[in-house]
């Protein structure tokens, strides 16, 4: 096992204490959802009935973030011996977009380079090399992976599907859907990718982004040290350049960004939306003036872009990140 896996398989294990998964599945970590992996090599449509057995959720696997994405990946040896890959659930349609095997549409992506290729192939693995997902054709038998909204059988309540103002549940008293980062004792929460036609992201400007932060009781998140700094940078992800039609001007580029709370010239003025001093900027801040200006991230590789940009409020990204402390007892 590489270095990074045994670091990743370790952290998934320490956390697993916490929530336990009937049938030998993994808890994933400050999530309700288990994985299972399944070394029995199966065409993708039997991957499907199988997964549904484990339960009324049960689907080939569902990533909806980089740290589902690495948690599987650090387990894949576990299943994969000297095979090509695992088959997840992400399904190309018709229209030529992936959608995740629920049918909803895929809201994290981390295709290897060139990928996913502008061909026949309508299914997807995770390359056990890399954790990269490469497109594949379904009529090959492979090894899978099934995720399911598990039962938390330490005290036997059902799971319910909560919206992000839900109280903690998880590590650092983090609400459902939101990540805790140590460091701070802070929770983060994405508003990641979303699809209000089925075809379009939906976009927010800076006042938007903000109004909904405040909504679940936090602001536009702020960044104060490097540390924090990266730990954002890995909650927005992302490898939009090959996807089509997800905007009406067919730009995943110029809309993958994710607003922050920052309003401010770039050169340490200005202010955070949370009230906080402004005593972090990243070291490659983008396009900073001498006026105030409304501040967003992009880590996309397929793009190019990983820095703070500025822009006017009539930018539109796709995302955006908010923050609130920890409802912990400190």
């Amino acid at each position: 096992m590489s270095p990074i896996r045994d670091i990743l398989f370790f952290f998934g294990l320490t956390l697993s204490l916490i929530e336990s998964c009937s049938n030998g599945g993994y808890p994933v970590p400050n999530d309700n959802v288990c994985v299972y992996l399944n070394a029995d090599q199966q065409y993708y449509i039997d991957t499907i009935r199988h997964c549904a057995t484990l339960g009324s959720d049960g689907i080939p696997a569902k990533i909806k973030n980089i740290y589902e994405n690495a948690y599987i990946y650090a387990l894949l040896p576990t299943i994969l011996g000297a095979n090509d890959g695992a088959y997840i659930g992400l399904e190309r349609k018709a229209n030529n977009l992936w959608y995740y095997a629920d049918g909803s549409p895929v809201t994290y992506m981390n295709w290897a380079t060139g990928e996913p290729k502008n061909s026949s192939s309508l299914c997807a693995i995770m390359d056990p090399q890399t954790g990269k997902w490469i497109s594949a054709d379904c009529s090959v038998a492979r090894p899978y992976v099934c995720s399911l909204i598990e039962v938390n059988t330490s005290t036997s309540v059902q799971p319910t599907k909560v919206n992000p103002t839900s109280g903690p549940i998880g590590p650092g008293g983090c609400p459902n859907g939101w990540t805790y980062f140590a460091a701070n004792d802070d929770c983060y929460y994405v508003q990641n990718f979303t699809y209000t036609d089925g075809v379009h992201w939906q976009l927010y400007g800076a006042g938007t982004a903000e109004g909904k932060c405040e909504a679940m009781g936090a602001n536009l998140v702020s960044i104060h040290s490097k540390g924090e700094d990266g730990f954002v940078y890995d909650l927005i992800t992302s490898n939009v350049s090959r996807m089509k039609n997800v905007t009406t001007d067919d730009s995943p580029c110029g809309h993958q960004y994710a607003w922050i709370g920052y309003h401010g010239n770039g050169k340490g003025q200005g202010n955070w939306t949370d009230g906080s001093p402004v005593d972090y900027l990243g070291d490659n801040a983008k396009f900073f003036r001498n006026i105030k200006q409304y501040w967003m991230l992009a880590n996309d590789d397929s793009c190019g872009m990983h820095a703070w940009y500025g822009s006017t409020d009539i930018a539109t990204p796709a995302r955006f990140v908010c923050k609130k402390p920890s409802s912990r007892i400190r």
